[in-house]
């Protein structure tokens, strides 16, 4: 499965694919390091931190927490021409704040530097104004996530994620659920499950450039129920290409298996994600926002830090907490 959606995302046009260390730890060294020579794609990994939300995974202590963060890190080491980031284990609700504080210094950005391997600390709601503010400063942070949890308008996630531009540091967006925000925040990267709608309930995503936004199309609009998936006659599946405007769906077989029927329509998911995505990077190019260089930037500002001269971050300093 993982080979699977390595391909889907080649297919699309897309570099970089977010996987789950649940989904993918069973496969082997040699077999990881295989699909992403195979396709061309990196990973990025997320340490499955959700799962222990689940009070029948939660493990017993904090030191069981802590033995699968370093299991985590030497699977993510052996892969590591594969990885384009890892995500860490963010179960601040768990063990609390200042312990995950303590594995990003003992753990996360030593094996960052050793290994060359990006590590991205998410921001949770929980750690309040000044936890973003930490991440800003520390040394070791040049690519920092937003989780999905935040309840923060289009203006507070502004401007936590210019503050973070202003000290060149990338924000991720975790769970994009609100696609316009692209438009109108200026994230680096995002991830998103709306590229599976069409073969899971029955919506066609299609994209709007003039206005910016993905919008996923039903029948039920025009008061006819959900799109036919998959199209059962030429009609059905001409109306799909006229919705989406997508000529993936030229290639339909509508005798071939449902599994194959079901991957045109993910790549076309696909590829309406990386479109809209690729759309707002010119937007915000346009606005004067460019992430070229940002290595080089980063280290400056440490350095001018380091010797007393601090760069503000006051955008962020007036948001309540």
């Amino acid at each position: 499965m993982l080979r699977q959606q390595a391909e889907w995302v080649k297919a699309a046009g897309g570099k970089v694919i977010l996987v789950s260390y649940l989904f993918a730890k069973s496969a082997k060294a040699d077999e990881f390091i295989s699909i992403s020579e195979d396709t061309g794609i990196k990973f990025m990994i997320d340490s499955g931190a959700y799962q222990f939300f689940n009070a029948k995974s939660r493990l017993s202590s904090t030191q069981e927490y802590e033995d699968y963060l370093r299991r985590y890190l030497d699977w993510c080491e052996e892969r590591a021409q594969s990885i384009r980031c890892a995500v860490e284990l963010d179960i601040y609700k768990i063990v609390g704040i200042r312990k995950v504080y303590e594995w990003q210094d003992k753990y996360l950005f030593p094996w960052q530097k050793r290994t060359g391997i990006s590590v991205l600390p998410v921001w949770h709601e929980l750690l309040g104004t000044d936890g973003w503010r930490r991440l800003l400063v520390h040394p070791g942070v040049t690519w920092a996530g937003i989780g999905s949890d935040h309840k923060m308008p289009v203006p507070h996630l502004r401007a936590f994620t210019k503050a973070a531009y202003d000290v060149a540091i990338k924000v991720h967006a975790f769970g994009l659920t609100r696609d316009k925000w692209l438009m109108q925040v200026p994230f680096y990267s995002a991830d998103s499950s709306t590229w599976t709608v069409l073969p899971r309930y029955g919506a066609a995503m299609t994209l709007n450039k003039r206005v910016g936004r993905l919008t996923q199309i039903r029948k039920k609009r025009f008061g006819k129920g959900q799109i036919s998936w998959p199209p059962k006659n030429k009609e059905e599946l001409s109306e799909i290409i006229t919705l989406t405007q997508d000529v993936t769906f030229a290639n339909f077989d509508p005798k071939a298996k449902r599994k194959d029927q079901d991957d045109i329509a993910r790549v076309s998911g696909i590829s309406r994600f990386i479109e809209f995505s690729d759309l707002a990077t010119k937007i915000w190019t346009q606005k004067g926002f460019t992430w070229k260089g940002f290595k080089k930037k980063r280290r400056a500002y440490l350095k001018k830090r380091s010797t007393g001269v601090q760069s503000s971050s006051s955008q962020v300093a007036r948001i309540a907490s």
